[in-house]
């Protein structure tokens, strides 16, 4: 293990990167109180109006945030959204299910069948299937 890696499992070292902290703070802000300008962040984030107008320049240039040209506000944008889904396991149900339903084919000799319902409770559906079988059988 490099020392980097034992830093980065050692929780007790703490690392800043100020104007990374301060880029968070101001989308954190935003996601709560969309619209507001440069001055008011700083403001209620108590940072330099300087440091806002450079993060948020920065922001923007990126796409994380969109600017009201007329009011002078920002907010964020979707692209926040794009890497939140990008964090999740974006498989399907089926691509889930597939290698467990192999098995159970396998198992029992029989085919294998998943179905998701639309609504709750309800017993089927075949808005969502997938059948495995082998051509064997």
């Amino acid at each position: 293990m490099t020392q980097d890696e034992q830093d980065f499992e050692d929780e007790s070292i703490d690392y800043h990167v100020p104007n990374l902290e301060r880029a968070l703070a101001i989308m954190e802000l935003l996601a709560e109180r969309p619209g507001m300008g440069v001055s008011r962040i700083a403001e209620v984030l108590e940072f330099p109006k300087n440091s806002v107008f450079r993060i948020i320049m920065s922001l923007h240039r990126h796409g994380y945030v969109v600017r009201d040209g007329s009011a002078k506000t920002f907010q964020l944008s979707r692209k926040l959204l794009a890497l939140g889904h990008a964090a999740t396991n974006t498989k399907t149900l089926v691509e889930n299910a597939v290698d467990v339903m192999r098995e159970l084919r396998d198992s029992t000799r029989k085919r294998s069948f998943l179905e998701r319902s639309r609504a709750p409770k309800a017993l089927s559906s075949s808005r969502s299937s997938a059948c495995i079988r082998s051509s064997s059988w």
